[in-house]
């Protein structure tokens, strides 16, 4: 997830106690006991490798609407991920 406003680690971190996550190390990692994975809030524009993304998919759920990165967007995340 991107703190894409800057809104604050204070902010995040009281909501994510309240549905049972806790800190986990550097301050934008959060883990719950009932899972292995966890949830990362870096801070700034979302970008992928040097560049910044152009285009959000958007999802409609039964909670609501997920934004996403596009299946392109992420590949070249996972491609600049492996090279550097």
């Amino acid at each position: 997830m991107i703190d894409r406003f800057n809104s604050g680690h204070r902010k995040i971190k009281e909501v994510m106690k309240r549905i049972g996550f806790i800190e986990y190390k550097m301050k934008r990692y959060f883990v719950h006991e009932d899972t292995s994975l966890f949830i990362e809030f870096p801070r700034g524009l979302l970008g992928v490798g040097d560049a910044p993304v152009q285009e959000i998919a958007v999802r409609k759920t039964e909670t609501g609407m997920l934004k996403l990165l596009t299946p392109t967007d992420c590949i070249k995340d996972r491609l600049a991920a492996y090279y550097h």
